[in-house]
């Protein structure tokens, strides 16, 4: 395969990775509303960094959580600059789930940063950290 052939493949599989972000975002919105209590909002990590939506707002109040996904086959993790906002953070592979917020959350934007990697991707550095807006 030659360089043009791998670059066609990658530009298809990142068109691809754009299109369901596209949609997880129309679900995403439908999903987490102020009125759903328990909702959970889906997060797509396109890239370190790099998800759609951004930011997301979870009610602490509504027991919201999010779950973040990044492409199959790839290993992903979630870290927040205050490691006692999700206590049941967990990480699987391609999947991160928030567990609920801790009842001491602060009601502010929260950073953190989302970082995906494979053996078939290298890494990319989003120019921008995502945040999680927590409301009360």
């Amino acid at each position: 395969m030659n360089w043009q052939e791998k670059s066609q493949s990658r530009n298809g599989a990142l068109a691809a990775v754009l299109v369901v972000a596209l949609a997880a975002v129309g679900c995403a919105s439908r999903w987490a509303t102020p009125f759903e209590p328990s909702a959970h909002m889906t997060v797509i990590v396109a890239a370190n960094d790099a998800v759609v939506p951004d930011p997301i707002a979870l009610s602490k109040s509504k027991r919201h959580e999010a779950d973040w996904y990044s492409w199959p086959g790839s290993t992903l993790t979630v870290q927040f600059d205050d490691s006692s906002l999700f206590p049941r953070l967990t990480c699987s592979g391609n999947h991160c789930s928030s567990g609920p917020i801790s009842g001491k959350a602060a009601t502010k934007a929260h950073g953190y940063h989302a970082r995906v990697s494979s053996p078939a991707q290298p890494e990319h550095k989003a120019s921008i950290d995502p945040t999680v807006m927590i409301d009360p």
